[in-house]
């Protein structure tokens, strides 16, 4: 720390280095804060940028869980007909070309 000021305003040697050690270390930290700064708002824009990705992927794969849902029910629905056919529901037709949707969709024309 400094020391006890001589005369009017004059600092004894000791006390100048002092103080230039002081001013320098000033400098020092305003440029690690700054750089420090910057390297917070890069790592605040990755982290929203991360989070826009995350929010993207998880609609994706809520989509696919619906998708994937649906499939095993068709194909529960598939095999429990193959399975049971005295117990087989009421045939849909297509208005267009009255052939039963599930004829359609297997290829059968």
């Amino acid at each position: 720390m400094l020391n006890c000021v001589y005369s009017a305003g004059e600092l004894s040697e000791q006390q100048k280095l002092q103080l230039e050690q002081l001013k320098a270390l000033v400098v020092d930290q305003r440029v690690q804060l700054s750089t420090l700064t910057q390297k917070l708002m890069l790592m605040s824009q990755l982290v929203e940028q991360k989070g826009e990705e995350l929010e993207k992927v998880r609609d994706e794969l809520r989509l696919c869980q619906v998708d994937l849902e649906k499939s095993l029910r068709a194909e529960r629905e598939m095999k429990e007909q193959r399975t049971n056919p005295e117990q087989t529901q009421p045939v849909h037709y297509s208005v267009v070309s009255c052939i039963p949707p599930h004829t359609k969709a297997s290829g059968i024309t």
